[in-house]
């Protein structure tokens, strides 16, 4: 049975695309918990390995990592695109087409054993 591991909790302020920076201490998140306030975007991460330079997380193929997302959804991330990482935000939206939150979103990062 899995366990949980830790909970932390980004925020996107009310008009921004951005979360604030969530400290992953070596954990790696498995799931997102979407608000069920969210004004309908994608979501795409930014991450770090100094904890404080961020840049957009692409993957292998070369495209930038990005999941679908809409209100009250419990979202599995693939873990393999997190492991290598100090800090991680949340973005709405992509890189090219950021989408503002109408309010203060609070989300959560799980890290699942």
């Amino acid at each position: 049975m899995s366990v949980l591991v830790s909970r932390i909790s980004l925020i996107i302020a009310a008009g921004g695309a951005v979360s604030s920076a969530g400290i992953l201490g070596g954990r790696v998140p498995t799931v997102l918990q979407m608000p069920d306030t969210w004004t309908a975007a994608t979501i795409s991460f930014a991450g770090t390995g100094d904890s404080l330079n961020y840049y957009f997380i692409f993957k292998e193929d070369g495209l930038l990592l990005n999941i679908p997302a809409d209100v009250n959804n419990r979202i599995i991330l693939p873990s393999q695109y997190f492991s290598d990482h100090q800090g991680i935000m949340i973005c709405s939206g992509t890189r090219d087409a950021p989408v503002n939150q109408a309010a203060a979103r609070v989300l959560y990062l799980e890290a699942w054993e």
